[in-house]
């Protein structure tokens, strides 16, 4: 009797290992699925000149150039567009780049650099895109408070570099105008800083009008 009991309690825990190696095995190829999928997003290291800096800045132009890198990216297109939001609510999605349009637009290399180029004047928000292969349209939307009040600003934070996913659609810039506080102080890294995702900053910092550019692989 004892023996068949031995045997049932081992039988079990057999049963039970096979299980948990199961799951670890299961979770350990997830874990390298996803990691197949990150990407790294950078700064590209081209310098500016100081002095055209600051005219830019003077201006309130903004040229940002970012460097994409991931085994995935080889032989991917990308759709780059434009959320906009009022009073907390999306309005609108429009599209600034479509690299589905063609063959020539697909990535040859397991790296992309993209090129921004921002203004924002005369109440309106201008846009302009650059790749190896293009020059998107210039694109314009209208601003609803004064130009001046708005800025580009990007998710690093205080990281040099940070990862996103192949199969979501990222959020690159918010252009947006600052959140103010009850004491009159006002910010904007306060707010893309933040871990709010970029379609409830407008809900959490009372920001009544701003963009969302994102970009998205197939």
């Amino acid at each position: 009797m004892k023996t068949v009991l031995i045997r049932k309690i081992r039988f079990k825990h057999i049963i039970m290992a096979r299980y948990i190696t199961s799951i670890l095995f299961f979770l350990l190829l997830s874990s390298v699925v996803d990691a197949q999928d990150d990407i790294i997003v950078k700064y590209s290291n081209s310098p500016m000149d100081k002095n055209l800096y600051e005219v830019l800045d003077f201006e309130n132009i903004t040229v940002a150039e970012l460097y994409f890198s991931g085994e995935c990216l080889r032989g991917k297109s990308y759709i780059i567009t434009l959320e906009e939001f009022r009073d907390g609510n999306s309005i609108g999605t429009y599209c600034l780049f479509n690299g589905t349009e063609d063959t020539i637009f697909k990535i040859r290399e397991n790296y992309e650099t993209i090129k921004f180029y921002f203004k924002l004047s005369e109440a309106k928000l201008k846009m302009m895109i650059r790749g190896y292969f293009f020059t998107s349209k210039k694109k314009y939307r209208k601003l609803y408070s004064d130009s001046d009040l708005y800025a580009v600003k990007d998710f690093f934070g205080s990281n040099d570099e940070y990862k996103i996913n192949l199969s979501n659609n990222n959020a690159l810039f918010a252009i947006i105008t600052p959140t103010v506080h009850l004491d009159g102080t006002s910010s904007y890294c306060e707010v893309v800083q933040s871990n709010i995702k970029p379609e409830n900053l407008g809900k959490v910092y009372s920001i009544p009008h701003y963009f969302i550019v994102r970009i998205s692989f197939i």
